[in-house]
């Protein structure tokens, strides 16, 4: 034991302990940082080909990915087959002023007061030489409005703001032509507000696609309101049949979720490498363009993050999913709303920031859909009816299946469950109706007055209604 002691290594002095433990500390850190930067680096990169491959599939569809893409996707028309130089024509005639029309709270059967009367009056006769331009129409179909798309999110678009008034202001107008008794006029009056919609139809915003609800449902509105006081001819419920069979799109909000993303997503894009381009196109305070203190460019530990790929990657699938609902017939894509919703809640649980701000705003367009079409399904069948009882000495038939084929081809089925359209009949006259996004048929319960306080889910406990009490 003692010969064996003389080759034991002498005792380490605490200086050359501390030095070694230093430099396996300093090692183990160092590999650690290492692993980290290659396990990002691994995340990173997979969430930049998750990007490009998906990029790559949309540009494979032709579809855009930008804006400037978009700009040239929605491709010019020529002046002489634009319908929109029309409507731009139209617009200068119209008050720099122009405000929405209030319409005062009346039911369809109900007579207009003198009070009312006289502001709609004076409301038509100052837009009158606009509304006389809007009535006698243009042959033209297509339509392309001078917006320039490569703007983005801060493109221009007061076409919108002016058809959205004159389909108010033509509304306003066939109420005063049904108060007179002047049924033709009131007719062209809603033919005119219709054929101003479909000039954006077309238009790849989604923006664009709720004015044209709103519109139509100005047209539906006056519509309903004339057939409670006014009988028409066969030749007047056919231009009417015809308008409202145009405005069946089931599929009217694919072109603005395609916008959507194209702009949208090279936002999302922007954050991750660009916040100089961001910022500029972000307003500043008080409404300025953009703001006074440049942004410098993100660094290599910025984009080796990769936060905002990741955003960018998951929000492409999301819309992807939207886009594959919004492409459905009702009811599936009613029943597919579900897949949004759950998109929409782990945008928020998974903390990407930019999908859980813009996929919000899409939630429900199925279901918007579906309710623009039960009112255009409904009212086609309320002027089907209406012509069945000229020949009829004026009844009401007793089910919808005497309808068909003559009258139409077949019931239109409801939006929401896929079953015909509901009919029932009153006292005096006949609703037909769908059963809403309750999914529940009440009877031809009617929607309540705007204004209205309900809580939660009694704000739907109602039908989507065509009434003619006449």
């Amino acid at each position: 034991m003692k010969a064996m002691s003389k080759f034991a290594p002498p005792p380490l002095s605490w200086n050359r302990l501390r030095a070694r433990v230093l430099f396996f500390g300093v090692t183990l850190v160092v590999l650690a940082v290492l692993v980290v930067i290659v396990s990002l680096g691994a995340i990173r990169w997979r969430w930049h080909r998750d990007v490009k491959e998906q990029l790559a599939s949309i540009k494979a569809q032709g579809l855009p990915t930008t804006a400037e893409e978009l700009e040239v996707w929605h491709k010019p028309l020529a002046e002489g087959n634009n319908a929109a130089i029309f409507y731009e024509e139209l617009f200068e005639l119209m008050p720099t002023n122009t405000l929405p029309v209030r319409f005062a709270s009346l039911r369809r059967n109900e007579p207009l007061t003198e009070v009312v009367s006289n502001q709609l009056r004076a409301v038509v006769g100052r837009h009158s030489n606009s509304l006389r331009q809007a009535r006698s129409g243009t042959p033209l179909t297509s339509a392309r409005y001078a917006v320039d798309l490569s703007e983005g999110v801060n493109a221009r678009l007061p076409h919108l703001t002016r058809l959205k008034a004159l389909a108010q202001l033509l509304r306003a107008e066939a109420m005063l032509d049904i108060a007179e008794g002047r049924s033709g006029a009131a007719v062209e009056a809603i033919l005119a507000t219709h054929r101003a919609a479909r000039t954006l139809d077309e238009e790849p915003l989604l923006m664009s696609a709720l004015v044209v609800l709103a519109m139509d449902a100005n047209g539906f509105i006056s519509l309903e309101r004339l057939l409670n006081h006014l009988a028409l001819d066969h030749n007047q419920l056919a231009q009417l049949s015809h308008a409202a069979a145009l405005t069946d799109r089931t599929n009217r909000f694919v072109k603005g979720l395609i916008s959507e993303r194209a702009m949208h997503g090279e936002i999302i894009g922007m954050a991750q490498y660009d916040l100089a381009k961001l910022q500029s196109i972000a307003p500043g305070d008080e409404g300025e363009e953009a703001g006074s203190t440049p942004t410098p460019q993100p660094g290599w530990g910025w984009n080796l993050i990769g936060i905002f790929e990741r955003d960018r990657a998951f929000y492409l699938r999301a819309m992807a999913t939207n886009l594959h609902i919004a492409k459905l017939p009702p009811p599936e894509s009613v029943q597919a709303a579900k897949f949004a919703e759950e998109l929409n809640a782990k945008a928020r649980s998974g903390y990407y920031i930019f999908s859980s701000l813009f996929l919000p705003a899409l939630a429900r367009l199925e279901l918007r859909d579906a309710e623009a079409s039960a009112r255009v399904r409904t009212t086609l069948v309320a002027l089907a009816i209406e012509d069945w009882r000229i020949s009829h000495g004026g009844q009401t038939p007793d089910s919808l299946s005497e309808l068909t084929p003559a009258y139409m081809k077949s019931v239109p089925a409801d939006p929401f469950d896929g079953n015909p359209l509901r009919y029932k009949k009153l006292p005096q006259g006949y609703v037909v109706y769908s059963i809403g996004r309750d999914k529940r048929d009440d009877g031809g319960k009617e929607q309540p007055p705007r204004g209205t306080k309900l809580k939660g889910a009694e704000r739907f406990q109602y039908d989507i209604t065509f009434v003619v009490e006449r």
